[in-house]
């Protein structure tokens, strides 16, 4: 994916020999302490490389101030990990570490002696701009610079002095990244940008959005998930019964939306052993279960299961009987209160959002629930999942393979996935957090919602008092209880 977007070749012509202009080579410089390479900083150097297309792309940093990553951002390792022809660097001891990143003296200063460090100089970036169009006809000039903001944003040279940086003489600017339209004749765009994330860029109709997809995704075209109702998700559940036999009412519950608002064709409960009780009784008086004999899961690709794990260590289940045979799947703290319609089956692979993000994993934006899902056999979305779970029990706990994979596979391949703000909505504590609310991920939001326009309510902890048993529910008046009371058709 990253290595898509290469256009605009160099030609022949615009080879310089050593000394006829500035070395063919991009750096960054980045200054400050404690400060994460994110998002934003990512499409920049993309930008070098794939528009300026140099033989080299350097990021300087000094000793103790390298860029940070995080579980969320790791952009950095990204592109090291992708071309062989970008590196970090670290500062010599001879340029020292300025006190101030927004000084343009200090600035002027360590841009000018990393320049003067490269046999040839170069080219110099900001990391909060982006390139438009390559300045190989700039490259045999002695100087150059475009401003940001009031700050270098582009500067080619050898032998700069900082003076010069600091006063240029007729530097035109970089167009704000709101401002930008096709048409523009413009060499960069600063990017005047807080904070920035791929699910930004997606659809975003802005010439802007249209640019970043050219660098992060290698097309310019919007990335709407794939869709196709000639082959629809089959109309099938999946169930999976975690370490207990015993159907109680809430678990028979979750199993019948299936089958009354769904109206699937079958659900397979997978289980290792046969389930007891009066609603298991009740389930296969419906012809409409069928027990699936399925072994304990005790290692994920070598990775050793903790035994007191006795839900999320098993999720990979859930996403490998979807890749097998397709249909939907739903958790049994989980109920469907709405039909599949064929706006959501002809997708290959859909999922909802959840409303926490794990303190472990602070700067993600959003992520995922695996709850409840719906796919089609060998989906894309699921067989990139599949394989991520090579990291489980490496990188952090359940939370990290169920809750943030996803999410960043979204962010990489959104045309594989449908993520549905209405497919599913978490409820803890007796709070809900719908996701298209403004303020849903904070943990005392609370909102009635209507719950008939969405596909499932997921109850994570503690269990619905209206889902107790069947005298609980009938007796309910409130909209958890009409929810279930939908399911049971006592409404």
């Amino acid at each position: 994916m990253l290595y898509s977007g290469f256009d605009n070749s160099a030609a022949s012509a615009q080879i310089l020999g050593a000394t006829e202009g500035v070395a063919h080579v991009v750096i960054f410089i980045w200054c400050g302490h404690g400060r994460t390479f994110e998002f934003k900083h990512m499409l920049s150097v993309l930008s070098a490389i794939k528009v300026q297309q140099p033989l080299r792309t350097i990021l300087f940093y000094w000793s103790g101030k390298e860029p940070k990553e995080d579980l969320y951002n790791n952009w950095l390792s990204e592109l090291t990990n992708t071309f062989y022809n970008f590196e970090l660097r670290q500062m010599t001891e001879d340029i020292p570490q300025p006190n101030s990143c927004t000084d343009i003296f200090q600035k002027a200063n360590y841009i000018s002696a990393s320049l003067k460090s490269l046999p040839y100089g170069g080219v110099y970036m900001d990391e909060n701009i982006i390139l438009r169009k390559p300045v190989n006809e700039f490259r045999n000039r002695s100087f150059l610079m475009i401003r940001s903001n009031g700050f270098p944003g582009v500067l080619v040279g050898k032998d700069v002095e900082a003076s010069k940086i600091v006063r240029p003489l007729g530097s035109s600017s970089c167009v704000h990244h709101n401002q930008i339209d096709r048409d523009q004749d413009s060499i960069c765009v600063s990017m005047d940008i807080d904070k920035l994330y791929p699910r930004d860029i997606v659809t975003g109709d802005l010439e802007f959005y249209s640019m970043a997809r050219k660098l992060f995704y290698g097309t310019s075209e919007k990335r709407e998930p794939h869709f196709d109702l000639s082959d629809p998700i089959p109309n099938i559940g999946h169930f999976y019964l975690i370490g207990e036999n015993h159907i109680n009412f809430f678990i028979y519950l979750s199993i019948y939306s299936m089958i009354s608002v769904l109206k699937v064709d079958m659900v397979y409960l997978h289980a290792d052993v046969e389930p007891t009780g009066d609603y298991w009784t009740k389930l296969l008086g419906t012809n409409k279960v069928k027990l699936v004999f399925c072994p304990p899961i005790e290692t994920v690709f070598g990775n050793r299961i903790d035994p007191g794990d006795k839900f999320h260590g098993k999720d990979i289940l859930s996403v490998y009987f979807l890749y097998v045979y397709g249909g939907v799947f739903i958790d049994w703290d989980a109920i469907f209160t709405r039909p599949l319609d064929d706006d959501i089956r002809g997708y290959d692979a859909v999922i909802g959002y959840d409303w926490l993000v794990p303190e472990e994993a602070p700067n993600f934006p959003e992520v995922i629930n695996p709850g409840v899902m719906a796919a089609k056999r060998h989906s894309v979305f699921l067989s990139m999942w599949l394989e991520k779970y090579k990291d489980f029990g490496k990188k952090g706990g359940f939370y990290y393979t169920g809750l943030l994979v996803p999410y960043k596979i979204y962010e990489h391949y959104p045309e594989t996935v449908k993520l549905d703000a209405k497919f599913q909505v978490i409820c803890w504590q007796s709070t809900c957090h719908p996701p298209w609310m403004k303020g849903y991920q904070k943990s005392d939001f609370h909102s009635e919602f209507d719950w008939c326009q969405v596909y499932a309510v997921h109850f994570t902890y503690p269990d619905p008092t209206e889902f107790y048993n069947e005298k609980s529910l009938n007796m309910s008046s409130s909209m958890i209880g009409r929810m279930g009371q939908m399911v049971m058709g006592w409404q």
